[in-house]
């Protein structure tokens, strides 16, 4: 089963959820090789790839354990972006690529749109903040 699927900023891949025997995983499709790779293949379940705009990494969601990227040719392993949450959803970066926002469900008030920027180690929504780690490009 396929879900999510998201275009690489050069147009050329697409990032995408498969999922196989019930757990879902990022693959990339190459359209110039029409060839699919996997991504990620740790326990749990990751979803909702989304690109950096410079098309490096893809960060992605994994139920319960919080927000990971990692780099987009598969290289390295998983790098976490943000603590233990209920559910986070990642939506988009900022065009300059300095923030992204993604959808959390931890709050218990519902789904909440937060934003986490590259240059503090803040979460932030509508003015308020939980401590998390920043990331860098």
């Amino acid at each position: 089963m396929y879900a999510a699927p998201r275009f690489a900023p050069d147009g050329r891949r697409v990032a995408v959820n498969v999922t196989e025997k019930g757990k879902p995983d990022v693959w990339i499709y190459d359209l110039d090789r029409d060839s699919m790779m996997r991504l990620t293949s740790a326990p749990g379940l990751n979803v909702s790839p989304v690109w950096t705009p410079d098309g490096k990494r893809i960060v992605f969601g994994s139920p319960s354990s919080g927000m990971f990227w990692m780099r987009a040719d598969g290289a390295g392993e998983a790098q976490r972006l943000t603590e233990k949450g209920d559910l986070q959803i990642p939506g988009s970066f900022s065009p300059d690529g300095k923030r992204l926002a993604f959808v959390d469900r931890a709050s218990g008030t519902g789904y909440d749109i937060w934003t986490l920027p590259s240059n503090s180690e803040m979460v932030t929504i509508l003015g308020q903040a939980s401590p998390n780690p920043s990331f860098e490009q």
